[in-house]
């Protein structure tokens, strides 16, 4: 899950960015149950400096609401 959350905010930002954000993001919420705990906007805020926040925070939760819904929680393990 912090692999697949990661991927999303690299679109258009540096991998030392992404470095530097993951732990802040994680620290909060490392799963998709505490993800969704929290609001697009707190999402926002804590990846701000990756760029493209709006749209990349309702993706998180987004996904996350997704994996809890359809995948109990987990990243499937495969396309299908």
């Amino acid at each position: 899950y912090t692999l697949l959350v990661a991927v999303l905010l690299s679109a258009q930002c540096t991998d030392e960015r992404v470095n530097k954000i993951t732990p802040l993001l994680f620290k909060m919420a490392d799963n998709p149950r505490d993800m969704v705990k929290m609001s697009v906007e707190e999402i926002r805020e804590i990846i701000k400096p990756c760029g493209l926040s709006p749209m990349k925070s309702k993706g998180i939760y987004g996904l996350s609401k997704i994996l809890l819904e359809k995948y109990n929680g987990q990243v499937p393990n495969t396309f299908e």
